[in-house]
């Protein structure tokens, strides 16, 4: 009678087990796969930190937008004029003719809003409206270059003089962030502080706000110092662009923001 076993199979455990070699990739493969790896790893480390940029950014500070070429260059360097599919770009872009399918590239950045005010500074990049605008009309983007209680004037080139509170002599105080190949310009028109004779006193809690593109920019020369409970706030960063289209202009719509524009924390355009 045959074993049950003669039907079975039988393992020696006195003999070692086969073991299966695992057929090596290509050493172009392996290179391949690890680039592939850090390539993914990066990516989801960098969508991270951008989302986390734009939380910090919204949860902390305010945004704004930048229409027109009265802050140029500072603000709208890179303006672009979308119209029918035929992209132009220029420094000094003009005005607003919207016409089928047209846009604007426009700055987008972040203001703050809270507590501000006593931080203010020369050259501090604001945001505001004047006394006398009409209900609906958009905020401005302006540089202080006069605080309260100074008495200031421009020279016939530009040059900026500001006697300080209490002090009986002007002072010439170098500026930044203008367009000075305009500043010849910065008199035309103006009503206020356009020379010595014509000195303006910045009365307190108010500001002398000038737009950084003289020749295009309606600011302190022509309405007079603007109070500071006119102001919205102080601008902080410029982070991207946003499209200026006519439904924006009248009204009917928010800028859309760009988010392929935004530029990491450390390439912020701080004001």
């Amino acid at each position: 009678m045959p074993s049950p076993l003669a039907e079975k199979d039988v393992i020696d455990i006195d003999s070692p087990l086969p073991i299966k070699k695992k057929e090596k990739k290509p050493a172009w493969k392996r290179v391949v796969l690890i680039v592939l790896r850090v390539v993914v790893g990066i990516t989801i480390v960098l969508a991270a930190l951008y989302s986390i940029e734009i939380i910090w950014l919204y949860s902390v500070y305010t945004p704004f937008y930048v229409v027109g070429d009265s802050m140029w260059p500072t603000l709208n360097s890179d303006a672009r004029r979308e119209a029918g599919g035929e992209a132009t770009h220029a420094g000094d872009w003009g005005n607003y003719s919207f016409g089928t399918s047209s846009w604007y590239t426009i700055d987008f950045g972040f203001m703050d809003t809270t507590d501000f005010l006593p931080e203010l500074e020369r050259f501090d990049v604001v945001v505001t409206h004047y006394p006398d605008d009409p209900p609906g009309v958009g905020y401005k983007i302006k540089r202080i270059v006069g605080l309260p209680g100074e008495t200031i004037y421009f020279d016939a080139e530009g040059e900026l003089y500001i006697k300080g509170l209490g002090e009986s002599q002007f002072e010439l105080i170098p500026q930044v962030g203008f367009a000075m190949r305009d500043k010849d310009k910065t008199n035309f028109g103006s009503e206020y502080a356009y020379n010595e004779e014509h000195a303006y006193e910045i009365p307190e809690g108010s500001y002398f706000i000038v737009g950084d593109n003289r020749s295009a920019s309606t600011d302190s020369r022509s309405v007079g110092a603007i109070g500071g409970e006119y102001m919205r706030g102080k601008a902080i960063y410029v982070v991207g662009t946003c499209q200026y289209t006519a439904d924006v202009a009248n009204g009917r719509a928010s800028p859309g923001v760009n988010w392929l524009s935004f530029v990491p924390p450390w390439a912020f355009q701080e004001l």
